[in-house]
């Protein structure tokens, strides 16, 4: 369960951390529904599938405010790119 959720650690672009944190969570929802609990494993898997939309179009808008940069480590000091909305 948890080996591509490690892998996840050593992920250089966005979209491939997200995705293997979706492999380990798929092994608690086969766990869940393993041990007769459907419910929790369809609630689990609705709720992971929405917030996870959610997290690719975060990273769509990271990657273009970063001018299409899908590399993670050349993202540091990346607050002096984004615009402030303060001034």
């Amino acid at each position: 369960m948890h080996l591509r959720s490690d892998r996840g650690l050593r992920a250089e672009r966005h979209q491939r951390v997200i995705a293997y944190s979706t492999c380990s969570q798929l092994g608690y929802m086969f766990f869940a529904a393993g041990v007769g609990a459907y419910g929790a494993a369809m609630f689990h898997l609705f709720t992971h599938a929405f917030f996870k939309a959610l997290l690719f179009l975060g990273a769509g808008s990271v990657i273009t405010a970063m001018h299409h940069e899908q590399d993670m480590r050349y993202y540091g000091r990346s607050e002096r790119r984004s615009r402030s909305p303060s001034g």
